[in-house]
């Protein structure tokens, strides 16, 4: 009968320490792969990533006309994790269609009344991630499909 208690609180404590491995297994696996989910702080006009990886590039598509921009990271340092749209950082340049045309400017300023997506890829393996989002008439955005608490 003492083999059977002893065994039982050995079998108790060997559990709890594989559950706990388990658990701490799949905190490591959840922040080891990227993401490129992102947010719309509505507020101050700026994307935020909602993993720990900066904002390398971001594509901009106008939905209501054939307009396209992107914002890529140029610099060395890791990217930041925010990106403000009223006052681009240091080391982001934005690229306007396709052809990649260079524009000297550190602001973007979208079109009033339009309806934008905003999608992140990232030379990782995590899929695309869109956001789409809408402007009022004086061009900040109103509304987005993934907005920051």
């Amino acid at each position: 009968m003492e083999q059977k208690k002893i065994f039982l609180i050995f079998f108790k404590l060997v559990l709890i320490l594989f559950s706990f491995l388990i658990i701490i297994f799949i905190v490591v696996l959840y922040y080891s792969f990227p993401s490129n989910s992102f947010c719309i702080n509505i507020n101050s006009q700026e994307l935020k990533s909602s993993s720990n990886f900066g904002i390398h590039s971001i594509y901009i598509e106008n939905d209501s006309i054939s307009e396209y921009y992107r914002i890529v990271w140029e610099k060395e340092e890791s990217a930041p994790k925010i990106v403000r749209l009223r006052s681009i950082q240091d080391g982001y340049v934005i690229y306007k269609g396709w052809e990649d045309k260079k524009l000297d400017i550190k602001r973007l300023i979208l079109k009033p009344n339009s309806v934008y997506t905003f999608i992140r890829h990232e030379a990782n393996c995590a899929a695309s991630f869109k956001v789409r989002i809408i402007t009022d008439e004086k061009s900040n955005i109103k509304n987005a499909s993934n907005i920051c608490d």
